[in-house]
């Protein structure tokens, strides 16, 4: 009967009352009223049986561990009653059955509840609720259910090591608390913040929020390196690697911490000596962010008959065309950037009718993994926002330098042109409305200029520098680029509450392209020996009403805002900077 079997000489079971019953008219009263009582252990023993035969809803690694170790103690368990069975002397005495039952019953019955108890549940809740069952009990089965426990939770601290020395995340049954995203490709710029996550729900008690998370990074770094960086020979320290494979969930901690200091250490080395980060933020600064003033001079002279037209109408490999011979050009004299890298740049232009080709040219540095997990799409973004921003004021100053030239020889284009005096006059007036115009242009970008490199760009260059510096893992390097970023996007006027200021300075932007394209024509007029002269002069007052107006709306707005953004102070005081010097209401200002 304590076998579990169907039947015997003497007791069969009956499945609808769940119990076995004597045969006939065997047994006195005595002894049917002892089967009822030691039945239990038989009923139990079936029970068991039964359930580790059957199938469960979750077939996990967890439940098929915890059958096997359930399994190993009733193969004990039979061993032990076929030994009662067995004996011979001394003689089996009805006492020796109740000393037996009270020895396994408590076993079997605690056996089943586990199994019952943890049948609907999987992953870190099927941890959690057999640690709490273990904890229960007398101290007479604590050896058991340790000895259970170890062996049913292995699966998941074998996952566990797996993540932290292999990056290996192998997980059929949904049941780890770290879950990998297979849509997610190696090459993919998103493989640092959507390859692996936290899944919460299935954390055990036994593994806090905080060794998870490190878990999480470790296993982040490992796979990172091996598949990113395809450094497939990486290993994780041997020491690590044997301490781990010891661990139990109590000394796991420390493991992981140890685990996470060696591989954040290597993916800051690698990207920093394999992957050359600091040669790529050069290259990014140089002409993402338009730093290479040489190149971009001499590219801006190249494009401007490609560019001031339509970019509907421009063909872009004719743009591609100059960039490269442009590149080309300063490779000898780019001491401070890698050229080999030069291949990386692409250009582009949007195609819109509604755009000048210089509104929609755009530089870009696509670059591979695992770089683009530092420079991904959303920075990526970012940066063709402020390359806009500094290409505009390049362009302008580029073009006001031309401006200049012309100014110049138009002042001796005069000297020998032939006419009335009262002509030559009227000519020479025009050419100081115009020199006074291109004056007072030249002060705003010239200084705005000043304002985006020194205050902005060489700032914020350094600030980075020290930041990654002192960068311990690739999540400190993405705070580090991200706030680097919102720097410049604040300090560049991109932010949403410097919208005001960026409309007037647009403004500005196309005041200048109206002048030099006045420069223009007051040149050919000129060459000519005849034209309508009231009329371009009218034409650069209206310029200069314009840049007035448009100034005047833009200093006003600093004046407002500079108090709740300080950084405006040093662009407040390059376009007004006569009034901090000369006013003596604010002769001791000390804001600067």
């Amino acid at each position: 009967m304590w076998m579990g079997v169907e039947e015997t000489n003497y007791f069969r079971y009956q499945p609808a009352a769940l119990a076995y019953e004597m045969k006939g008219e065997w047994g006195s009263v005595p002894q049917r009223r002892a089967l009822a009582v030691l039945q239990e252990c038989g009923q139990l023993a079936r029970s068991i049986e039964a359930t580790l035969r059957g199938t469960v809803a979750a077939a996990t690694f967890l439940h098929q561990s915890l059958r096997s170790a359930v399994r190993r103690q009733m193969t004990q368990y039979h061993y032990f009653i076929a030994s009662i069975r067995e004996r011979q002397s001394p003689p089996l005495v009805f006492g020796d059955l109740v000393v037996a039952h009270k020895r396994v019953q408590p076993k079997l019955w605690t056996m089943r509840h586990l199994l019952r108890e943890t049948e609907q549940v999987k992953g870190g809740e099927f941890v959690s609720k057999l640690q709490s069952l273990v904890q229960q009990g007398s101290h007479r089965l604590t050896a058991l259910l340790s000895e259970m426990y170890v062996e049913a939770v292995s699966p998941l601290l074998h996952m566990t090591v797996a993540g932290i020395t292999k990056g290996d995340v192998s997980d059929p049954f949904n049941e780890f608390f770290i879950v990998a995203n297979h849509q997610v490709d190696d090459s993919a710029d998103t493989f640092w913040t959507s390859k692996y996550a936290l899944r919460v729900n299935m954390l055990p008690t036994t593994v806090t929020s905080a060794t998870a998370e490190d878990i999480l990074l470790v296993t982040k770094n490992v796979s990172f390196i091996r598949r990113c960086c395809r450094a497939k020979q990486w290993s994780m320290d041997p020491s690590i690697v044997s301490e781990a494979g010891r661990a139990g969930f109590h000394d796991l901690p420390s493991v992981v911490r140890r685990s996470l200091v060696f591989s954040n250490a290597a993916v800051m080395r690698i990207m920093r000596e394999e992957f050359q980060l600091d040669a790529v933020l050069r290259m990014v600064n140089a002409f993402l962010l338009v730093g290479y003033g040489d190149f971009y001079e001499s590219l801006i002279n190249k494009l401007e008959p490609v560019l001031s037209k339509l970019s509907q109408t421009i063909p872009v490999s004719r743009v591609r065309d100059l960039v490269s011979s442009t590149l080309l050009e300063v490779t000898p004299y780019a001491k401070h950037l890698d050229p080999d890298r030069f291949a990386s740049l692409h250009c582009e232009l949007v195609k819109d009718d509604a755009k000048l080709g210089w509104d929609a040219f755009v530089m870009t540095m696509p670059l591979p993994s695992p770089l683009n997990n530092l420079f991904d799409r959303t920075s990526t973004k970012v940066y063709r926002r402020l390359f806009r921003m500094m290409f505009k004021v390049r362009v302008a100053e580029v073009a006001l330098k031309k401006a200049w030239r012309r100014s110049v020889e138009l002042d001796r284009m005069i000297g020998h042109m032939r006419g009335s005096a009262p002509e030559l006059s009227a000519w020479r007036e025009v050419a100081a409305d115009a020199h006074l115009v291109g004056l007072q242009l030249n002060h705003f970008v010239v200084n705005l200029e000043s304002y985006l490199v020194a205050e902005v760009s060489t700032v914020a260059w350094d600030l980075l520098m020290k930041a990654v510096d002192r960068c311990t893992s690739f999540d400190d390097l993405r705070i580090a680029h991200n706030a680097y970023l919102a720097h410049l996007t604040q300090r560049s006027l991109l932010h949403t509450d410097c919208s005001a200021i960026r409309m007037s300075i647009e403004n500005i932007f196309t005041i200048v392209r109206e002048y030099c394209g006045s420069q223009a024509l007051l040149t050919s007029l000129i060459e000519r020996g005849s034209g309508e002269v009231h009329s371009i002069r009218r034409q650069y007052q209206n310029l200069l009403d314009s840049f007035l107006q448009e100034m005047s709306a833009l200093l006003s707005t600093l004046e407002e805002q500079h108090m709740q953004f300080d950084f405006l102070n040093f662009l407040l005081l390059r376009l007004n900077f006569n009034r901090y010097y000369h006013d003596t209401n604010l002769a001791s200002n000390t804001e600067f």
